[in-house]
This record gives C-alpha cells, structure tokens and sequence, in this order.
C-alpha cells in the first residue's frame, strides 16, 4: 500500500534478486490469488502482476543475502524450460500465459 505498481515492482527486485538495473517494458498479465499463508494459515488475496522486464545484470542475491526469508535460491532460467512445479501456488490461468510466452519466442 502507498507505493505504485512499479516502485513495488523496482523494490521487490532489488529486495529479493539485487537487481537494480531492470527495464519494465510492459504489463503482460494481472490475476486474482486466493490462497493460506503458511506456516499460519492466514486467508490471504493477491494481486499479482506480471511484467516483461530486461535486464544486463546476471548476478543474483544468495539465500543469506535476502532479507524477506521468503525468497529462496533466486535463479536465471530459460522461459522454455519453465514448468508449472518451479513455483509454489501457480494456478492454470498464470501457467497458460508463461505458456503463451514460451510460443511467442
């Protein structure tokens, strides 16, 4: 709350990954997500936001370097070998769109 989409966005890259000299090129995608916060079994809703980004920077941050403990073993991979598995609470219409992007390129 208080902050736009991309100083949230420009934030929790440099939080979570060290980046800090990211291009946002475009929204690609927005969904609604109902989920519990473990390990307290909060309801919890999100709003998620996808964004097409570039980067030149390839150092990422190590698990003792991130702050937020949420974040765990930040990594590059090719959007083509993405899997549905690689990310916790992925639901079918998020998958279907990285989907999308993977036969776009």
């Amino acid at each position: 709350m208080g902050e736009s989409r991309i100083d949230a966005l420009t934030r929790e890259l440099k939080e979570e990954t060290g980046l800090k000299k990211v291009k946002i090129n475009k929204l690609i995608g927005s969904f609604e997500n109902f989920f519990y916060y473990q390990p307290t079994d909060d309801a919890m809703h999100a709003f998620l936001f996808f964004y097409d980004c570039t980067t030149d920077e390839t150092d990422l941050k190590t698990n003792d370097q991130i702050e937020d403990q949420e974040t765990i073993n930040p990594q590059w991979m090719k959007i083509k070998d993405f899997k549905k598995e690689d990310l916790s609470d992925m639901n079918d219409e998020i998958f279907d769109m990285i989907k999308q992007l993977q036969s776009n390129l």
